[in-house]
């Protein structure tokens, strides 16, 4: 898989980069990560709460809006005219400038209510969870669990990483499989243009690309 980056303009800075750099930053103690994460919680920012993702998932939404702004590209350069409009309704991601401001748009929708109530209340709490020995299923890192004194719900679920930082590690599931989606789809968009470029836009229709993002919390269509 190519390594996911937003288009180039001033100021632009390959991902890698970006993320190497935060993972070389002297790490946090568990207690301040679960504090800053909290208050980012607690405030509704966006921006700091994907700081505090797990690296994969950070990956995954980079993955998915690159390749979505492929596919709009595609699809403006070569459907007909009649079918760019239903292909490109299903492109939520091509329109944000990267994966940080992709996950900073869809938060408050899909994540910001649910994680609000489970903040509870009082003093931060972070447990650690050991490892489990080899051949286990947890994370090879150990878990962090953060949560308060008075919990409003589940705690939030961080890994070690190799790199010594915590990521929360609960969203990776999710965006892993729209990244899957969004790969898939970019194939199934360029063979469609291909097919278009060909023909010079005189062929029937083709199927759009399916929704590459998980759906909201509690809803099981887009």
């Amino acid at each position: 898989m190519s390594r996911p980056a937003s288009g180039r303009g001033p100021g632009w800075v390959p991902l890698f980069v970006v993320l190497l750099a935060g993972a070389c930053q002297p790490q946090s103690s568990p207690e301040r990560v679960c504090g800053s994460f909290l208050r980012a919680v607690a405030e509704g920012d966006a921006t700091l709460i994907f700081d505090q993702l797990s690296q994969p998932t950070q990956w995954a939404l980079y993955t998915v809006q690159k390749n979505q702004a492929r596919m709009r590209k595609l699809v403006q350069q070569s459907y007909p005219a009649g079918e760019q409009a239903q292909a490109l309704s299903r492109l939520y991601a091509a329109d944000a400038e990267n994966g940080r401001e992709l996950f900073a748009r869809l938060y408050a929708e899909r994540y910001g209510a649910s994680f609000r109530q489970r903040l509870g209340s009082g003093a931060v709490k972070a447990e650690l969870i050991p490892s489990a020995p080899s051949g286990g299923a947890s994370p090879v890192g150990g878990e962090l669990h953060c949560h308060r004194a008075a919990a409003g719900g589940a705690a939030f679920r961080f890994v070690r990483e190799a790199s010594g930082r915590y990521g929360l590690v609960e969203l990776a599931a999710e965006w892993e499989a729209a990244q899957l989606r969004a790969t898939h789809d970019l194939a199934t968009v360029e063979k469609n243009a291909e097919i278009y470029r060909q023909a010079g836009g005189t062929t029937g229709p083709v199927p759009s690309p399916s929704p590459t993002g998980p759906a909201p919390a509690g809803s099981t269509t887009r």
